[in-house]
């Protein structure tokens, strides 16, 4: 069927592409909307990963400062106030 479909027979039989134009122009034509589609997926990925990524960046560059202030308020808790704050004696 792709044969009486795309090619002509000749007497000879030798087959003819007679859409070849067409054909040519409908492949250029889904090759730009591969590509298209392909570069819209990838830059949807790269961002859904990129979002993450620095989010985690983020994370791992105000870590250290929020956890000196957990680790020394911790570290104050269990020394207990009283030995770091003596009392005032009157």
């Amino acid at each position: 069927m792709f044969r009486t479909v795309f090619y002509k027979q000749k007497e000879d039989n030798r087959c003819v592409n007679i859409f070849r134009k067409r054909i040519y122009c409908v492949t250029i034509s889904l090759s730009m909307l591969c590509k298209t589609y392909c570069f819209a997926f990838q830059k949807r990925r790269f961002c859904t990963v990129k979002a993450a990524l620095l989010q985690r960046k983020r994370a791992a560059f105000a870590m250290p400062k929020r956890s000196y202030h957990f680790l020394r308020e911790l570290s104050l808790q269990n020394k207990g106030v009283s030995r770091i704050c003596p009392k005032k004696q009157k």
